[in-house]
């Protein structure tokens, strides 16, 4: 899933540090507009501690019915 939002230069609706706070990108810069990427595969990358080895008890998984 990507997102793309445009802004103008002069649009009081968001500022650059709201944009990227959201996790959004700056993509391009025009004369007129302001363009950012939210790409939600690349937002945030799997940390490696995010894996069955290092979650509780992984060598009781199918020995035991909790």
């Amino acid at each position: 899933q990507k997102v793309l939002l445009e802004l103008t230069l002069d649009d009081r609706g968001m500022t650059e540090t709201e944009c990227l706070a959201l996790g959004f990108v700056r993509c391009a810069l025009t004369e007129r507009n302001r363009y950012y990427l939210f790409d939600l595969k690349t937002y945030k990358p799997v940390p490696d501690w995010l894996n069955p080895k290092f979650w509780a008890n992984p060598q009781n998984w199918d020995r035991y019915r909790w």
